[in-house]
């Protein structure tokens, strides 16, 4: 499963855009990336955790993904506020699969592009501090590093998860998902294979920080989140009976993706500021099932 380069060092060495300029600029990248299953159309972490991009590759027709949020309320979805401020993501897609775009298409012609919305605007928490974020600086994640991000309309058969109550302990078992790239999509990005697609991969939350509002999940080498998973979801672990997934968190930074270590923004901390800044009332569940 793949996060995007809020691993900050990692961005260092690739520049802050997920998606490549060329394969063998970003050979190296490929053998970071470890773990996790893609995602089957109609799961519950497919009907809610959607994909953040602004346009396409204009020789493949590939979609070069920014980011990954979390439908939390109808139109609404909740994602990083780096993916916000930096990238101004245009559109959400919803779905396992991103969709293969004409050249220089404006993705504005839905009976093309049926599970593509636009975001209409997002908004960061004031709180978030962008020039510690531009530190590659691993013991001093910024704080509220969460944003909303505002959606014309939602498909049909996409709902919102379920955010953990703030006064819930958090779970010791937990599901990261987000939309990242196979492990060949550096080698193969030229020879017709999608490059994005949403996976996901099981974990355990080791350490909470209750000052900046986060948690630690791993080490577990091999399976964690990585580059443009960033403010996609922290569910409570996924299991067969799930029927509605329930949010702990946003994963926003994190060192090396094999070493399967992620800090994620803890979304109890911020129910009040989504519901005051939005103007809905989230569904909350009362504790970990």
């Amino acid at each position: 499963m793949t996060l995007r380069p809020f691993f900050f060092a990692l961005a260092a060495a690739t520049g802050l855009a997920c998606a490549p300029d060329s394969p063998a600029a970003h050979g190296s990248v490929a053998e970071r990336i470890y773990g996790g299953d893609v995602e089957a159309a109609g799961s519950v972490v497919a009907r809610s955790t959607v994909a953040l991009f602004s346009g396409a590759d204009a020789d493949t027709g590939y979609v070069l993904v920014d980011g990954s949020a979390t439908l939390i309320a109808p139109n609404l979805a909740v994602g990083a506020a780096h993916t916000c401020l930096k990238f101004r993501p245009r559109y959400a897609s919803f779905g396992p699969e991103m969709p293969v775009a004409e050249p220089f298409d404006s993705f504005s012609d839905a009976r093309r592009y049926p599970n593509v919305r636009p975001i209409v605007r997002c908004v960061a928490h004031p709180g978030y501090d962008d020039t510690a974020a531009a530190r590659d600086d691993y013991d001093s994640h910024p704080v509220h590093d969460i944003a909303l991000f505002y959606l014309a309309s939602t498909p049909a058969g996409f709902g919102s998860a379920r955010v953990l109550a703030a006064n819930a302990p958090l779970p010791g078992a937990i599901t990261l998902a987000g939309f990242g790239a196979h492990e060949t999509q550096f080698d193969r990005w030229w020879e017709g294979m999608q490059p994005y697609a949403l996976r996901r991969v099981d974990t355990f939350l080791s350490e909470e920080y209750r000052a900046s509002y986060q948690f630690k999940d791993g080490p577990n080498p091999g399976k964690g989140s990585c580059q443009c998973d960033s403010g996609g979801s922290v569910y409570v672990r996924i299991t067969t009976g799930t029927t509605a997934p329930t949010l702990a968190g946003i994963p926003v930074s994190g060192p090396a993706c094999d070493e399967g270590i992620g800090y994620n923004t803890d979304i109890r901390h911020h129910i009040a500021w989504i519901e005051s800044t939005a103007g809905v009332r989230l569904s909350v569940a009362p504790s970990a099932p």
